[in-house]
């Protein structure tokens, strides 16, 4: 029998599996569930998969995460015999198409939570011309369902708030009649207070060397690909480009490969596929002129690795992504998106030191001053008190 102080509270997010829990969206609802267990709180993020017979229930840091069904209706039942005092559940503007109306009859507090932004329907078919409409159905669907319609589907089944991840998101939300919308940004851990490790940036060769850095999966989203493509057409004879290519569940190497088997200045790119410890990305983050992620499409908000990088004082040189580019914009050198539009930032980049000295110090500044996971928690749970 709980106290009078303790509330129980369900997390539904979806797809969540071993070794995604450090990436956005789900890093957000694990970091929340942390603080709020610390706090005495009973709580439970229900994962959503197409399959939960095959996927396992687990526990991360302290947190249980427990498969389920994709359905809602299960998710009704779940609530129901926790008995939640609070739920929190995703939604993305396609959700409209599906509705939540079997969250009705949950009576217990209820806030949606957005897991991406606000996607437009140029960056949708550039995504889709480059790596397949596939690659591209998802934000195609988010740019055309109409905004409004998750406004009235996420109201008929009484939700009492949702929240965005920027302002920007939220915004539009709040503008679509979405009900009691509030902006809580994700958190910043202690980045920054990490002892770099210079080995791997040693034997590279690459201490006190000017370069660009990109780090990442070669998912197409994140466009590794144009990169390359920029960085063989720039006009920059001594122009030095790092990858630091991660390795994530399902992560395809075909495209970024083919990408670099047609470059003609190969001797432009240095490609690092070792997996690396924290202290020696920071190392690289520290140590490069700038840091590119140049996201077609930012999947979810806001990518951490932004924040990481601001925290090292090093700018980033990015495509403009709905709240992502809006929050962080004093520390961002904005391309347009195109390999032209990279490859006219890059040679920007690489001769504009008063630039990048502005920059950094924007990045350094607003790091300084954005929140942590404890308080972000915090204000998550100021919504359930």
């Amino acid at each position: 029998m709980k106290n009078s102080h303790t509330m129980n509270v369900l997390f539904y997010t979806t797809d969540l599996f071993a070794g995604r829990e450090r990436l956005m969206p789900w890093r957000t609802v694990i970091e929340v569930a942390k603080v709020m267990q610390e706090q005495g709180h009973r709580v439970l993020i229900a994962n959503g998969v197409g399959d939960c017979d095959h996927v396992k229930s687990y526990s991360f840091q302290g947190v249980l995460i427990q498969s389920v069904s994709k359905k809602l209706e299960n998710l009704v039942w779940l609530t129901k015999t926790m008995e939640a005092d609070a739920l929190f559940v995703e939604c993305k503007w396609r959700d409209a198409l599906r509705g939540f109306a079997p969250l009705k009859e949950v009576t217990c507090k209820k806030f949606a939570y957005f897991t991406g932004g606000v996607y437009d329907l140029q960056s949708a078919m550039r995504l889709s011309l480059l790596c397949g409409l596939w690659n591209g159905k998802a934000y195609w669907m988010e740019s055309l369902v109409p905004k409004h319609w998750l406004a009235k589907k996420l109201k008929h089944a009484a939700f009492d708030g949702v929240i965005g991840l920027t302002g920007f998101t939220a915004d539009k939300a709040g503008e679509v009649g979405c009900p009691h919308v509030v902006t809580i940004l994700p958190g910043k851990d202690s980045f920054e207070e990490i002892k770099s490790d210079e080995s791997v940036v040693q034997k590279r060769g690459l201490k006190d060397k000017r370069f660009i850095c990109f780090t990442g999966a070669p998912a197409p989203t994140r466009g590794a690909g144009l990169l390359l493509k920029a960085a063989d057409e720039a006009e920059v004879a001594d122009l030095r480009v790092v990858f630091l290519m991660r390795t994530d569940v399902g992560s395809d190497y075909a495209n970024f490969d083919m990408a670099y088997k047609r470059m003609k200045h190969k001797d432009r790119v240095v490609i690092v596929k070792e997996t690396l410890s924290r202290e020696q990305l920071k190392a690289f983050f520290e140590s490069a002129w700038y840091m590119a992620l140049p996201f077609i499409v930012v999947p979810s908000e806001i990518p951490l690795t932004f924040f990481e990088i601001m925290s090292c004082g090093t700018p980033v040189l990015t495509f403009r992504n709905g709240g992502t580019s809006d929050y962080l914009k004093k520390g961002l050198l904005i391309a347009d998106k195109s390999v032209k539009g990279l490859r006219v930032s890059l040679e920007k980049s690489w001769s504009d030191d008063a630039l990048r000295a502005e920059k950094a110090e924007s990045a350094k500044r607003m790091m300084n001053g954005h929140p942590t996971w404890e308080t972000v928690a915090k204000e998550w749970m100021d919504l359930i008190k």
